[in-house]
This record gives C-alpha cells, structure tokens and sequence, in this order.
C-alpha cells in the first residue's frame, strides 16, 4: 500500500486493526465474543476503535455482555466504551445481559450505570428512596441515556410501577421515547408489566381527557 511503502507503520497497524469483513467483524468483536481479554487489550493498546459496531450496531461491549464475558466488559469500559449504546433493535449492553442470565455481567453494568447516571440505576432497581433523594437534589428527571432512555423508560422497562408513579408525580414526560421512538408505554407493554401500563393509562387520561364535542354551526 502508499503508507507502507512511505514507511507509515502506525498508520498501516491503525488501519489493520480496525479492518472490519462485510458483516462489520473486527477483530476486537471477535476477542470479546470469545472472551479473550488478553487479545482484546493488546488491540486496545494498539488503537482498535472501542465502540466500532458490527453493521447492525453491535459493539463489542454489547457482544461481550450478550456472552457472559464480565471481564472483557469490564476492560472496555474502563477504555471508555459507551455504556448503554443500543443496536438497531434498540437493545442496550445490560438488555442483552439480563435476557441471557449473565448477573455477573448485569451486576458490572448497573454499578456503572448508576455512577453515569444515579438516577437511571435507580429507576432500574426501583429504588425509590434513592430516587427522591437524587430528585430532592436536583437530578434532572427527564435526563436522557445513550440511547435515548430517560429514568422513567428505565423504570417502566424493569416494570416498577412505584418508581414509575413518583416519576410520574415529580412531572416526567410520559412519551419521551428512545432513540427508535419506543415511549415507555410501548416498552411497559412490550415487556408485560401490566401494572405499569395501567399506571401510564391513567395517567394520560387525566392529563387528555376526553374533549367535549364542539359544534362547529
């Protein structure tokens, strides 16, 4: 090639390492589907692209999770990979975690999350003492996630109902959805927390209720 031929080692090693084959695979995907920590941190040492996603959008700290792998998880997040950066499904890093059983994996995330964001870990946990206390200080209830999540999406996904009425009560926005659009009255449904769907019907109710109808003569 031109760079190696004007003797750009680092240049040509840079590009080498992030060479991805026509499904988005670079190597650091493959070492933390495989749970080669030592291969990935010599990639990471060597300028691999962190949150390089395979052409659906997974990153190789989603595809660590998805595996069970907590220490490459653990590795790339400490070299800065995003931490709730959602495939093209809209499927977060802890989503996968928690779907497959990993709770190695879900206990690393949720730590993370909620130094990131206190008031997500939370919702998550369904906290709702730490939730008013983080709220009394200040948090911002509406704060939106990576991938477009806000405390309230957080606590209807994990269906707690209590966090969702305090959220709810302190003025969250009931249809802020994701970054796909998914609000979380979809993802209360979707994930058949009927509890939290009943709580969300309610409550759009009374904030629209039913308009009279006006004549127009």
């Amino acid at each position: 090639s031109i760079a190696k031929s004007k003797g750009h080692s680092a240049v040509v090693a840079l590009l080498e390492v992030n060479q991805a084959n026509k499904y988005g695979w670079t190597q650091l995907l493959i070492a933390c589907k495989n749970g080669h920590v030592d291969a990935a941190r010599l990639l990471l040492d060597n300028g691999a692209a962190v949150d390089r996603a395979t052409n659906d959008g997974r990153t190789p700290l989603y595809i660590a999770c998805k595996n069970g792998h907590v220490d490459a998880a653990r590795l790339l997040l400490d070299n800065g990979a995003e931490l709730d950066r959602a495939d093209e499904r809209d499927k977060t890093p802890l989503d996968l975690a928690e779907r497959y059983g990993h709770d190695a994996v879900v206990a690393l995330l949720k730590d993370r999350i909620s130094a990131k964001f206190p008031l997500h870990g939370a919702a998550i946990e369904g906290n709702i003492d730490a939730m008013k206390r983080l709220l009394d200080d200040g948090a911002e209830i509406d704060e939106v996630a990576g991938d477009g999540a806000t405390p309230l999406y957080k606590a209807c996904e994990h269906g707690h109902v209590d966090a969702a009425r305090l959220l709810l009560q302190r003025g969250a926005e009931m249809d802020a959805g994701t970054k796909d659009g998914t609000t979380p009255l979809v993802i209360a449904e979707r994930s058949h927390h009927s509890e939290v769907v009943a709580l969300l019907e309610e409550h759009s109710s009374r904030k629209f209720p039913p308009h009279a109808v006006w004549s127009l003569s």
